[in-house]
C-alpha cells in the first residue's frame, strides 16, 4: 500500500499543480498517508535504550554535517552549469571542488574509529567483494531508472505537449509495474537461490530495453508508448530488490541494518 501511494502522490501533485502554486505544501498530507500506514502496521522488535542521552550519541551527527552539503553542492553546481552560469564560472567549479573535498573528509571520517565510533558508512560494508560488486550494481540500476524517470518527463511535457496531469498518467506505466515485478524477483531468488545468472540476464535486458524510450518521437503509437515504459520497468525492478540479497549476504547481522538503510542513500552519496 505505501509503494502504491507513493507511485500515484506525484499524481495528486501535478492536479494541484494546475490550480494551485502552493502545490509543494498541498502534498504534505497525501505523502504522509503512506508513512501512518508503515507506522501503524510496520512492527519492528528493538531493545529500549534507557535514555535518550544513548540513543542519541548512535547518531552520526558529524557525519551527516559533512556529507548533507557535499550532496547539495554536486548537483546543484551541474545542474546550474551551462544553465544559469557559464560550465567554467567560478561558482560552478568552486561548488563542484567543495562537494568532492567534503564528500573526501567524509570518508576519512567515517573510517576513523577513534573519531566516529558509529559511522553512517562504514568502511566494513565493502570488504566483502560480493557486497562491493552489489553496491556497484545498486548504482547502476539507479542511474538507468533515474534517467528513464527524467527522460519520460521531458518527452511527455516537451515532445507530446501534455499537461502535468497527463503527464503523470502517462507514466504510470512505468511506475506501476515495478512494485508486483520487484516482489518476484525477490521471490525467484529466495526459491532458487541463485542471483548471479539472473543479474546477468536482468542487467543484459535492462541495458538494451532502457534505450527503447529514447526512439519514442512526438507522433509514436500509444501502444510503443506503453509497451516501452513496461518493457524498461520490468527489467530494472527484477533488479530492485534482488540487489539487496546478495548485499547482506556476506555480511554480518550487526550490519544488516546499516546496510539496509544505505542501499537506498548510496545512488545519492
Amino acid at each position: 500500500m505505501a509503494a502504491i501511494i507513493s507511485t500515484i502522490t506525484p499524481m495528486i501533485g501535478d492536479i494541484l499543480a494546475q490550480r494551485n502554486r502552493r502545490c509543494a505544501l498541498d502534498q504534505s498530507p497525501a505523502e504522509s498517508v503512506g508513512f501512518m500506514i508503515l507506522l501503524l502496521y510496520l512492527r519492528v522488535k528493538y531493545s529500549k535504550l534507557p535514555e535518550w542521552k544513548t540513543a542519541l550519541k548512535e547518531v552520526d551527527f558529524l557525519g551527516n554535517a559533512i556529507v548533507i552539503p557535499s550532496i547539495i553542492c554536486e548537483p546543484l553546481a551541474l545542474v546550474m552549469g551551462g544553465t544559469r552560469h557559464p560550465r567554467k564560472a567560478w561558482r560552478i567549479i568552486g561548488a563542484l571542488i567543495l562537494g568532492f573535498l567534503k564528500r573526501f573528509i567524509f570518508h576519512l571520517y567515517e573510517s576513523s574509529s577513534r573519531w566516529c565510533t558509529q559511522p553512517t558508512m562504514p568502511p566494513r560494508l565493502y570488504h566483502p567483494r560480493i557486497s562491493t560488486t552489489s553496491f556497484l550494481l545498486i548504482f547502476l540500476r539507479s542511474i538507468i531508472i533515474t534517467a528513464a524517470n527524467d527522460f519520460l518527463a521531458v518527452y511527455f511535457r516537451a515532445g507530446k505537449k501534455t499537461s502535468p496531469l497527463d503527464s503523470s498518467i502517462y507514466h504510470l506505466s512505468f511506475a506501476l509495474p515495478i512494485i508486483p515485478i520487484s516482489g518476484l524477483g525477490a521471490a525467484c531468488i529466495s526459491k532458487t537461490g541463485l542471483y548471479t545468472p539472473l543479474h546477468d540476464i536482468r542487467f543484459a535486458r535492462c541495458g538494451i530495453e532502457a534505450e527503447l524510450p529514447s526512439t519514442l518521437t512526438a507522433t509514436s503509437h500509444r501502444g510503443s508508448r506503453i509497451g516501452y515504459q513496461i518493457l524498461t520497468s520490468s527489467s530494472a525492478g527484477l533488479i530492485f530488490t534482488s540487489t539487496l540479497v546478495c548485499t547482506l549476504a556476506p555480511l554480518r547481522e550487526k550490519d544488516v541494518a546499516i546496510a539496509t538503510g544505505f542501499d537506498d542513500r548510496f545512488p545519492c552519496v
